[in-house]
C-alpha cells in the first residue's frame, strides 16, 4: 500500500510539472501570435520570442506557520529557515509566469491526536509540532510599474504582485501527505545590471488545517519573507514600448 501510494504521488508531482510546462508553452505561444500583428505605435508593447527574457531566481529567509495555536509558546517556535528555487519567464513588461519550488519546517503547536507534534512537550495542552514540506506551485507576475508608468529597463526598483495554485506535501521519509493550495505575495525587485535583479519578497501560503492532522475547518497560512537574486539567462532583449500606460494589443 506504501508503495502505491508513493507512486500516486508521484503521478501527482508529474502532472503538475506537466501542467506548469504547457502553461508557459502556451503564454508564449500567444505572446508570439500577438506579435504578428500591426502594432499601434502609441499604444502597445511588442514582446520578443519564447527563448527571451528566462531568469532563474534562488532565495533564502525566514518562514513562520500561523495556524489558531500561533499564540502559544515563544515566538521562536514558530520560524524556521526557507530555501526557494524559481524558473520563470517575462512575456511583456507587465506580465511573466514562475515555477518556483519552495521548501521549509513548518513550527508550531498543534492537539495531542495529531501526527507531528512531540508528545513530550506541552504548553497550554497543546504539544510542540515540527514537519518538512515542499511546494510546488506557478505563479502569475504583474509588474506594477511598467503597467501604471513608461516602461524603463533601467529603473532601479519595481513592485510585483504574484499570484498563484500549487501543490503542498508534507516530507517524513517521503511523502506523507498532500493538498492543493493558493498563494500570494509582493516582489520588490531592485535592479543591479542587465542581468542581475536582487529581490525582497513578502508571500503567504493558503492550505486546509487538516494538512497538518487538524480537523477544525481553519486554513493553516505559512508566511515568508525571502531575500534573493533573480539572473537573466540565454538571450535577453529589452521590450520594444510605447509612451503607453495601458497593457494590451491591437488586433
Amino acid at each position: 500500500m506504501q508503495v502505491e501510494f508513493i507512486y500516486h504521488e508521484i503521478l501527482m508531482i508529474k502532472k503538475i510539472i506537466i501542467l506548469s510546462l504547457c502553461l508557459l508553452i502556451s503564454f508564449g505561444a500567444l505572446a508570439q501570435s500577438k506579435r504578428r500583428h500591426a502594432s499601434k505605435p502609441t499604444e502597445d508593447y511588442l514582446v520578443g520570442r519564447f527563448e527571451d527574457n528566462l531568469f532563474f531566481s534562488l532565495g533564502l529567509g525566514a518562514q513562520t506557520y500561523i495556524t489558531e495555536y500561533y499564540n502559544i509558546g515563544a515566538i521562536t517556535d514558530h520560524f524556521s529557515p526557507e530555501i526557494d528555487l524559481s524558473l520563470g519567464k517575462w512575456f511583456s513588461p507587465v506580465l511573466g509566469l514562475r515555477l518556483q519550488a519552495s521548501t521549509s519546517n513548518a513550527r508550531g503547536y498543534n492537539l495531542l491526536n495529531t501526527p507531528y507534534i512531540d508528545p513530550s512537550q506541552i504548553v497550554d495542552d497543546v504539544y510542540k509540532m515540527d514537519f518538512r514540506y515542499l511546494n510546488l506551485h506557478i505563479d502569475i507576475l504583474f509588474n506594477l510599474h511598467s503597467q501604471f508608468f513608461d516602461y524603463n529597463p533601467n529603473r532601479f526598483y519595481e513592485l510585483i504582485p504574484c499570484f498563484g495554485m500549487g501543490w503542498f506535501a508534507i516530507i517524513k521519509d517521503h511523502i506523507v501527505d498532500n493538498e492543493y493550495a493558493a498563494n500570494a505575495g509582493i516582489i520588490n525587485q531592485f535592479r543591479v545590471s542587465d542581468r542581475l535583479n536582487i529581490n525582497l519578497e513578502f508571500k503567504a501560503l493558503f492550505i486546509r488545517s487538516a494538512i497538518d492532522g487538524n480537523n477544525a475547518s481553519r486554513l493553516s497560512i505559512p508566511a515568508s519573507a525571502i531575500i534573493g537574486v533573480s539572473y537573466k539567462f540565454g538571450r535577453f532583449t529589452e521590450f520594444l514600448s510605447s509612451k503607453s500606460r495601458r497593457f494590451y494589443y491591437s488586433k
